[in-house]
């Protein structure tokens, strides 16, 4: 019997999760939501696939276990994922991080957090006003300091929960 290393484990997950996304986008679809986020990773002594949707106004607990049945449903038949794991659906919460180029340039004009993988002009963790997005990276405004961040040292961002204020920044 071959022995997978950590390594192999996790290239074969990156694959699952590209999988996955696509047999969970219908099932997203059919509740007027669609995929933020697939994680296949192993947590203690089991392996999670995590699944998160959005839809425009947020997500609620019917919309999760409508994609929730539906996905599990088409993973059964699909039998794509040899080894036992545990399906999690679930809105991405108020403090959602942002991963691909769709989500910041959703949530420009909000206030966000940046963790770096190293210090940049001295600092791993910046917050501001999200004011711009590209390739060159995300430029965050706080006060009167601008900030321009590269991309390739960006290792997570996500919004910053500001109460009401976010709210009502969403329905404008």
């Amino acid at each position: 019997m071959a022995v997978k290393t950590k390594k192999t484990q996790l290239t074969e997950a990156a694959v699952i999760c590209r999988r996955v996304r696509s047999i969970a986008g219908p099932a997203a679809a059919a509740a007027a939501a669609e995929v933020a986020g697939v994680e296949f990773l192993p947590e203690g002594t089991q392996w999670i696939l995590r699944v998160t949707i959005d839809k425009e106004g947020g997500v609620d607990l019917d919309d999760c276990a409508q994609v929730s049945r539906a996905l599990s449903a088409a993973l059964d038949r699909e039998d794509l994922i040899k080894q036992a794991f545990v399906l999690e659906v679930s809105s991405p919460g108020v403090e959602r991080p942002l991963k691909e180029e769709e989500d910041f340039r959703r949530y420009n004009g909000r206030m966000i957090s940046v963790y770096t993988r190293e210090p940049y002009e001295g600092y791993t963790m910046f917050s501001g006003i999200l004011t711009a997005y590209g390739a060159e990276g995300v430029t965050l405004v706080y006060g009167e300091e601008r900030i321009a961040i590269p991309l390739a040292l960006i290792e997570n961002a996500r919004l910053i929960y500001m109460g009401q204020e976010n709210a009502n920044n969403e329905e404008e």
